[in-house]
């Protein structure tokens, strides 16, 4: 499960919130080839904003793991609960997996299903990559010469919330 930009979710008001060009296919033939084995992306339904109940079920999943097909969920974002960190896709997801693994730091801290809610169900844990994230925050809070830090991001708030926090360490 993962996300692509930032897309809209589903709106029921809105008939065009679902847009094919937010879809992971882009990403389904370079990661085939990256890691040797089909992918198959289990899709939105447009009219109710959550996966094919006939696609994401474990029944569905272990057939294609079975026959070496990797399984990946479209645009997590697209989901209707994604966002409201509701327990519908939380619920849904824990029937198929059995642990969680963050491995964006940037997306760790939002209050979403997948990075939030999942874990009332299912034993979450940190990846390789967010761990990386966090030893070289620690490390410079305590650096062994002068730096400078160059803070991004697309919310302003959050950028100031980090400088201040680092001024702040001793």
């Amino acid at each position: 499960a993962t996300h692509l930009g930032r897309p809209k979710s589903f709106d029921p008001a809105k008939p065009d919130w679902y847009n094919p060009q937010d879809s992971l296919d882009v990403i389904v033939e370079p990661l085939s080839a990256a890691i040797g084995r089909e992918v198959r992306i289990i899709r939105i339904d447009p009219a109710t904003g959550n996966y094919f109940p006939d696609q994401l079920n474990p029944n569905y999943i272990r057939e294609l793991a079975h026959d070496g097909i990797v399984p990946m969920l479209d645009n997590i974002r697209f989901h209707r609960d994604e966002q409201k960190n509701g327990e519908g896709l939380a619920r849904d997801l824990a029937k198929v997996v059995n642990v969680s693994f963050q491995n964006g730091f940037g997306a760790a801290h939002r209050i979403e299903a997948t990075s939030n809610h999942i874990h009332q169900f299912v034993p979450g844990f940190a990846g390789d990559l967010f761990v990386e994230e966090i030893e070289g925050h620690r490390a410079i809070k305590k650096p062994s010469s002068n730096y400078v830090v160059v803070v991004g991001g697309d919310k302003v708030q959050e950028s100031l919330d980090i400088m201040r926090g680092l001024l702040r360490a001793e």
